[in-house]
């Protein structure tokens, strides 16, 4: 039906330009002689033709590549909400109702028409009379006589809102499909790969290259025989047998049945168990092509393994563990009894006989602060509600604090009801140990950081600011007092012999000159007092706590003292641009400052040529909820093969200028605990782009600022 209105639409345009043609024809005739009468021929067909059509047609008569007039249809009403006279009575109305960001485009189109060249139907926007922006589709047929010379144009303009609409929430739709569709395939234990009609592999995903242990860029492209044959197959315990099956089920274009297979690690022993599963595919882009399918069975070959060996081992395993395990009968939701195992000596210090002269042993030896979290999980367990596994601490009975992590597993009957429940106490104060060590070395190693970056900035201003600037304030003071004291005597020399010269100047400017030069000396001098106070500041060891209430700007501008001088010697043009209206964000002031002075140090050690330019701007997206900063440079730039490892820890290119690998590498870790996400945009020889975000506060969460 489309198809037939466009099909119609062409024919009536087609017999317009002939009678347009015939109009031209007849002026030619009139212009060479003045007695031959100018008659419109078919001119009443020429009308219906005009009202037939619902879109906006339009000719424009050229001659010698310049538009002598132009003829507006009626269809201009709908598409515009402009009528033919309007066009008539304002010759530009046709290029101010176009779009300020397409007229370059709708431009470049009449120019070319009036060359006489065929040009391509553009798409472009326009602002109708009720105000409302529309999309048209603007195509032009040019008009030419028997000797091929050209002396105008027809315009045909389509209304394409509706399409324009409808294709935007198309591809919405499709790139949350896509989206949704990724997600799902990435995310599955099923390892998935899909081949194309030649059987040429075009996508696998990330549970397939973990299953196989191959790499993704070493499949995508290759074809699947000689993939199998050269080195998936070596992979498998027994790669003859597999080769032989996949290649079968390449041959055929049916579904095949499960094959299970074992992957081996390198020293030939079995590493995990598969089943193998291929389908052709029917339909879609990939038609003619196979699914294949791996299953990670190896949990289900290990649970079978053990119900074979459980009855043979059950007592030795009980004998065995190290680990504390209890048993508790439960009726009516009460308990009756209890079994503790003989692993609680080498957990609790106490042994089975302790436990059960004391029923409430089990509860005394719980970290008093940890007994009601402990009470509820217990409780919880009594009325048949499942329960994550809970870490506390308990008092061995050596006196020494050790920390647990409680598993209850329930059994029920065939009513539902809990009959009893099993517990595991596992022994993790080793772990625990372990992470606070851990998270200590990340503090050192932050703290390192900014000792080494705190060093080269203080090393060659700390010790030659310091003492002078306290001479200074001192000797400021007495300067004042001094002046304080003086004022009184020329004050009164003044009143009774007029005015005299001090400094070089009158003592009637002088009095109020020098007051403000004390002063500026005293507020330069705790200006420097300030600047050295926040590089103290900055090396200070703070909680690694992210709860404070932060102002990015601010952030910005403690770093930007700090790092001022290195900034004058590096950059030849700095600019700070700071958004007022930047929302409250949570986190650490002083891990984001830290952030910032390892931004800003990069940069300007990459700024080696002209121009020098270093640019920070601080920003906040509504729609995303985020709040950043950017800093940017015009240095060198980094290659692309070192874009992807600038973050990796201990990763640098000027070793040899003391430079640690570390900088980058911290500044991503405290924005991702912040929320937050790092983007690093950057060309060899046209600088560096470096954009943070971080998830800001409600408007109701937004309290005091830290700083």
């Amino acid at each position: 039906m489309i198809k037939d209105k466009y099909k119609n639409r062409f024919y009536l345009l087609y017999e317009l330009n002939r009678l347009r043609r015939q109009v031209r024809e007849l002026q030619e005739k009139t212009e060479n002689n003045s007695t031959v009468e100018y008659v419109f021929p078919d001119k009443k067909q020429y009308n219906l033709l005009l009202d037939y059509l619902t879109d906006y047609i339009y000719t424009v008569r050229v001659k010698n590549g310049v538009a002598l007039e132009t003829l507006h249809g009626p269809g201009c009403v709908s598409v515009t909400g402009y009528k033919m006279k309007e066009f008539i009575k304002d010759p530009e109305l046709w290029y101010r109702m176009v779009h300020k960001n397409d007229r370059d485009a709708v431009t470049r189109q009449a120019k070319l028409a009036l060359a006489g060249k065929d040009v391509p139907p553009l798409e472009h926007r326009i602002r109708h009379k009720n105000g409302a922006i529309r999309w048209v589709r603007s195509t032009i047929i040019q008009l030419r006589d028997e000797n091929g010379k050209n002396y105008g144009y027809n315009g045909l303009i389509n209304d394409i809102t509706a399409l324009k609409k409808a294709e935007k929430t198309l591809f919405t739709s499709e790139l949350k499909y896509r989206s949704l569709t990724n997600d799902v395939l990435e995310s599955t234990r099923v390892g998935i790969s899909i081949m194309d009609y030649k059987y040429n592999y075009v996508w696998v995903n990330r549970a397939f290259e973990t299953y196989l242990g191959i790499k993704r860029i070493e499949v995508v492209g290759r074809n699947a025989r000689d993939l199998v044959m050269t080195k998936i197959k070596n992979v498998f315990q027994n790669p003859d047998e597999y080769a032989r099956y996949v290649l079968e089920s390449l041959a055929f274009d049916a579904d095949t049945k499960n094959f299970e297979c074992c992957r081996v690690s390198k020293s030939g022993r079995p590493e995990r168990y598969l089943e193998y599963y291929s389908m052709p595919i029917k339909t879609g882009l990939y038609a003619g092509g196979r699914i294949e399918q791996y299953y990670d069975i190896s949990e289900h070959k290990n649970i079978l393994d053990e119900v074979i060996e459980s009855e043979r081992r059950h007592k030795q395993l009980l004998h065995h563990l190290t680990d504390y395990v209890y048993t508790v009968k439960v009726e009516n939701g009460l308990p009756v009894d209890t079994f503790h195992g003989i692993g609680c000596l080498a957990v609790t210090g106490y042994t089975q006989e302790d436990f059960a002269m004391n029923p409430d042993l089990w509860i005394e030896m719980v970290y008093e602060d940890d007994r009601p979290a402990v009470r509820v999980h217990a409780a919880k367990a009594l009325q048949g509600e499942p329960a994550k596994p809970l870490i506390h601490r308990i008092l061995h009975r050596d006196g020494t604090l050790h920390w647990v992590k409680s598993t209850i597993v329930l059994q029920k009957d065939d009513n539902g009801q809990v009959v009893s429940y099993d517990g595991l106490i596992n022994d993790i104060t080793e772990l625990k140990k372990a992470e606070e060590l851990d998270h200590l070395r990340q503090q050192q190693l932050i703290q390192a950081d900014k000792m080494v970056t705190l060093g080269i900035l203080v090393s060659g201003v700390a010790h030659e600011i310091n003492n002078p600037n306290n001479f200074i304030m001192l000797n400021n003071k007495m300067i004042a007092k001094v002046w304080d004291s003086t004022k009184p005597i020329l004050d009164e020399y003044y009143i009774h012999n007029g005015d005299f010269g001090l400094a070089g100047m009158p003592y009637s400017k002088a009095h109020d000159k020098i007051d403000e030069l004390i002063g500026g000396i005293g507020e330069g001098a705790i200006r420097i007092k300030k600047i050295v106070d926040n590089l103290k500041n900055f090396a200070r060891q703070d909680t690694g706590s992210l709860d404070q209430n932060v102002d990015l700007n601010k952030v910005i501008e403690v770093a930007i003292v700090i790092v001022n001088n290195l900034i004058k010697k590096s950059a030849g043009a700095f600019t700070v641009t700071c958004d007022k209206n930047l929302p409250v964000i949570k986190g650490n002031f002083q891990k984001l400052e830290q952030t910032v002075i390892n931004l800003i140090t990069n940069a300007c050690e990459a700024l080696v040529k002209e121009p020098k330019q270093l640019t920070i701007t601080t920003f906040y997206d509504e729609n995303q909820a985020v709040a950043g900063f950017r800093v940017a440079d015009s240095g060198i730039g980094i290659p692309a093969e070192n874009l992807h490892h600038i973050i990796d820890p201990f990763f640098t290119t000027k070793r040899e200028m003391g430079g640690t690998g570390l900088g980058l590498s911290i500044a991503w870790n405290i924005i991702k605990d912040h929320g937050g996400d790092l983007v690093f945009d950057s060309e060899p020889g046209r600088g560096t782009t470096v954009t943070v975000t971080i998830p800001v506060l409600k408007p109701d969460e937004q309290g005091e600022i830290n700083v």
